[in-house]
């Protein structure tokens, strides 16, 4: 398997062997997912992620369907935070691990939305030295 791609010019990389797809005119939804490493403290930081939570949802004018659900994680698989925010529209998942400072986000939904806006988010609020993101458009096809 190649490389992931590498846009200097963004100081972000796409997650797979090739660029996104184009966009489609009618999708089922839409899947923004992204890995970040050498994060500031923020990430590992239950407060900082509850208002990072707030601020993504209200960018990308979302709507919360259940209240935000957060656990610290610490054992032999790995330590750090993990969060869950289903929307109206779908959900958004949040996984940091402690010993890389990397952040592991999931934002999808049926309803239209910026990747920029997000990743712009991600960039001011946790700072990651390195950024790579994948934005799909989610679509099962025609059935029987």
């Amino acid at each position: 398997m190649a490389s992931p791609l590498y846009d200097r010019a963004e100081k972000t990389e796409t997650l797979a062997d090739e660029r996104p797809a184009p966009a489609k005119k009618r999708s089922w939804g839409f899947h923004l997912i992204v890995d970040c490493s050498g994060c500031n403290r923020k990430a590992d930081n239950p407060t900082d992620v509850r208002a990072f939570f707030r601020a993504l949802i209200r960018e990308l004018d979302m709507k919360e369907l259940t209240p935000l659900v957060m656990r610290r994680v610490s054992g032999e698989e790995g330590r750090g935070i993990s969060a869950m925010q289903m929307i109206t529209t779908s959900s958004i998942t949040y996984h940091e691990d402690d010993d890389k400072m990397a952040v592991y986000l999931d934002v999808f939904s049926c309803k239209t939305f910026k990747p920029e806006t997000a990743l712009a988010l991600i960039r001011s609020t946790f700072e990651p030295k390195r950024l790579a993101h994948k934005f799909l458009f989610r679509d099962a096809g025609k059935h029987g």
